[in-house]
């Protein structure tokens, strides 16, 4: 039996396809963010330096950058694009992939604003964590404070 040659004319199983799964960004899809982030860098006077394969590998990202969090196709957990340095523009290196969750949290802060923000956080946490432990926790502006049992955590 002869095999038949491989012609590359559609339908031809042996030709190399451009594979559809979900992990793919079209060139077209690429294009159609790049516009929105220029129109959207130009309405507020923001410089816009974006190379086509920054914006594609933002896209293929499968994680907010400051989260972990597995992007969703729409929500609070659905990917959007922030400027790290939000004094700069779109430009090569200042451009995150994120939840936009997170970017409308972090708004206009810089990082060190941002880690001095958590760093608060994580101290207040801590101590709710050990106020708890000791079985006291303070309640209202007074000072005054309750014993809380396991029961009611």
């Amino acid at each position: 039996m002869r095999k038949k040659r491989s012609t590359g004319k559609p339908g031809n199983p042996s030709r190399t396809r451009r594979s559809t799964k979900k992990s793919d960004v079209s060139d077209l899809e690429v294009a159609r963010k790049m516009i929105k982030i220029h129109q959207s860098a130009q309405d507020r006077s923001l410089e816009f330096d974006l190379s086509f394969l920054t914006v594609k590998s933002l896209l293929l990202e499968k994680r907010c950058y400051y989260t972990e969090k597995e992007f969703e196709d729409s929500g609070n957990f659905a990917r959007s694009f922030d400027r790290i340095d939000s004094n700069k523009g779109y430009v090569e290196g200042n451009v995150v992939a994120c939840t936009v969750d997170i970017n409308a949290k972090k708004s206009n802060l810089s990082f060190q604003e941002i880690e001095l923000l958590y760093n608060k956080l994580s101290d207040c946490h801590t101590d709710i964590i050990e106020d708890v432990d000791n079985k006291e926790i303070q309640v209202g502006a007074t000072g005054e404070t309750n014993a809380v049992s396991q029961d009611n955590i």
